[in-house]
């Protein structure tokens, strides 16, 4: 039992510690490891004071957080050390009330908002960084990010380092605290950020692996029952989805949508002498948001039917800026981000110029690939608890988390119990209590110490470490245009292709959906509903200088002995109007892959490898399915 303690306080404006320990009459620190959800959480120190005219003035008066620091007063070991919010509570009646004070501890920097856009690496072709390394923390995410938060060397725990590499990490300016960030990185890969009680950051495992204190009958205290109670989680396993990066090289990541005229040519948006663009962009800030369908290369060149609906921008760099413009038009300001530009143009002649292209390029680090690892304690899968990884990018690491999260879900035991023993917070422990059959191993996860009592109270929770998982690995793949499937599956898939309107597009359409109108090509920037339709969601289409499309009259999909006919129609587009019609027909080159047999693909081809502007297909010219591509020569 800690009989007595020293409080200090450093007030705003005060370059020394208060010692007020004399005014202490009752004290409690409460300190957890972790939450339920393997976050960070918040020591906590509360006190009582014997009322002192000058220390509630001092508290009154604060406008900023007043440090605080515990230390036992039998031998000065430290306690507590964190911060006050400049507030305090006293009461008056007949005789004027103690003052009561509250702190948490040296992480509260943690819960404000990023002040700085980061990613690490910067170079998406770079090496990733470290999780925590005390080494070299220049190529620590924790240090990085730490530092950022306000924190000192000193206050950074050195004395361990995790040798997981992070490919990318990613922090946006204003838009999470480091406390959000940090916890989910952390957590992904087993530890939680916690304070010592000197306010030194460090890491606490939530699964610790040393070996383990043995607490007996003899350990536990008789003044506080031994307690124990069923967590009732009902779920049997745990599925982590994770993702395959790739990087992409001088990637379109973005394309400003500029006018067009009649025949194609790209006329471009005015900017008045001395004036911007985009416009008012000299009055605030307007970002070009990076856009991600640019990326999925193998859907837009027609190589492949079905959208990449997991391809996702993790990062990138090295971008540069291209544009066509007239002679004044310069670049202003350029400002790049992870996901983001802001890039202005200024007319510095005295006469209205135009600006007809404008795209960004950069190395792009994508999630191209998401995968899914099941770790099955029962080898069933009944009721999963699913939990999507953001920094996870190998199989062993989505494994390891699987198996560690199924494992967590199986101790359904919670243990309350004192002692005098000071154990530490994450510390791994073994309880026996043979009286109610109680021969477990735990996590200390919450240790509380108080004026009022003569032990420790504590609370833990089961670790179960099961011999034997099943572990299921599924990889998500678009290599292929027909991947292997039931009839079912491809019946799907196709619902998911791009969609080619001839009439005014009524919904259900969804984005990068086709429209031929008058010549013209548009696509669809937004999902609609059945029944839905809005103008503004079609925009000219100018993704690419030729653009080939195959209208089929009697549909795409036929029911298995059905006898059947359709024509497929070739029509080609340039930036966006249609040249169809300009094309000799030796310009038409059409191309068939049979799911099965494949042998007579060859003839079919070299007999339509020019002169052919449609084709006709039957279904006793097909067996299951078969993939027609028109190629277009100039």
């Amino acid at each position: 039992m800690i009989r007595r303690i020293t409080l200090e306080l450093a007030f705003p404006g005060e370059s020394g510690w208060t010692d007020i320990s004399n005014l202490v009459r009752t004290w409690d620190i409460d300190e957890a490891a972790f939450s339920s959800e393997k976050r960070s959480a918040v020591d906590k120190f509360s006190c009582t004071l014997k009322f002192d005219a000058t220390i509630l003035t001092k508290l009154r008066a604060a406008d900023a957080r007043i440090w605080i620091r515990v230390k036992n007063a039998l031998d000065a070991s430290a306690l507590f050390f964190g911060v006050i919010e400049p507030s305090v509570s006293n009461e008056t009646s007949d005789h004027v009330g103690d003052i009561a004070l509250e702190a948490v501890d040296n992480s509260w920097r943690l819960d404000e908002k990023v002040t700085i856009s980061r990613q690490l690496p910067a170079l998406v072709t770079d090496p990733g960084f470290k999780l925590w390394d005390a080494v070299d923390p220049e190529h620590s995410i924790a240090h990085v990010m730490l530092t950022d938060a306000g924190y000192t060397a000193a206050e950074i725990g050195s004395s361990i380092s995790v040798a997981y590499t992070i490919q990318s990490f990613t922090a946006v300016k204003e838009e999470s605290t480091y406390r959000e960030l940090l916890d989910v990185l952390l957590m992904e890969y087993g530890y939680v950020i916690h304070p010592d009680a000197s306010g030194v950051l460090n890491l606490v495992l939530w699964r610790p692996t040393a070996p383990a204190i043995e607490l007996g009958p003899d350990a536990l205290s008789t003044v506080i029952p031994f307690r124990f109670e069923n967590r009732a989680d009902y779920r049997d396993c745990a599925k982590v989805t994770w993702s395959e990066l790739e990087i992409l090289q001088n990637a379109l990541v973005y394309r400003d949508n500029l006018p067009v005229d009649s025949d194609g040519t790209f006329t471009g948006e005015a900017i008045a002498a001395g004036d911007y663009y985009p416009k008012d962009s000299d009055i605030e800030d307007i970002y070009q948001t990076y856009v991600e369908k640019w990326l999925d290369k193998p859907y837009l060149a027609r190589e492949t039917r079905l959208a990449n609906k997991d391809l996702t921008l993790v990062a990138t760099s090295g971008a540069v800026v291209e544009f066509e413009a007239d002679s004044g038009v310069v670049i202003d300001t350029s400002v790049f981000e992870s996901h983001k530009a802001k890039i202005r143009f200024k007319n510095e002649s005295a006469e209205t110029k135009s600006i007809r292209i404008f795209e960004i390029y950069a190395d792009a680090l994508i999630r191209k690939k998401i995968a899914t690892e099941k770790a099955l304690p029962l080898g069933t899968e009944k009721n999963a608890r699913e939990y999507a990884s953001q920094y996870i990018f190998t199989k062993v690491s989505a494994q390891a988390l699987a198996t560690a999260l199924a494992e967590d879900v199986h101790a359904e035991e919670q243990y309350y119990f004192g002692s005098n023993q000071l154990l530490a917070l994450g510390a791994r422990i073994k309880l026996i209590e043979a009286r109610n059959g109680t021969s477990v191993y735990a996590v200390l996860t919450r240790r509380k110490r108080s004026s009022s009592k003569a032990v420790i109270e504590y609370e833990a929770i089961q670790l179960l470490t099961i011999e034997s998982i099943s572990i299921h690995s599924e990889m998500q793949t678009l290599s292929s245009i027909w991947p292997v499937a039931t009839p079912q599956d491809i019946a799907v898939a196709l619902s998911d292709t791009s969609k080619v309107f001839y009439t005014e597009p009524i919904g259900p359409y969804s984005i990068g959906d086709l429209w031929v109108s008058d010549g013209a090509l548009y696509q669809s920037t937004s999902n609609r509903n059945a029944g839905e339709y809005v103008s503004g969601d079609w925009l000219w289409c100018i993704r690419s200088n030729m653009t080939v499309v195959i209208e089929s009259t009697n549909g795409d999909k036929f029911k298995p002995g059905q006898s059947a006919t359709t024509t497929l129609i070739g029509r080609a587009f340039k930036n966006g109007l249609e040249i169809t019609n300009d094309l000799p027909d030796s310009a038409f080159k059409w191309i068939k892959k049979s799911f099965f047999p494949t042998s007579e693909d060859a003839a079919w081809n070299a007999a339509h490898q020019t002169g052919y502007r449609t084709v006709e297909v039957t279904t006793d010219s097909i067996y299951a399915r078969a993939t027609y591509t028109l190629e277009i020569s100039e």
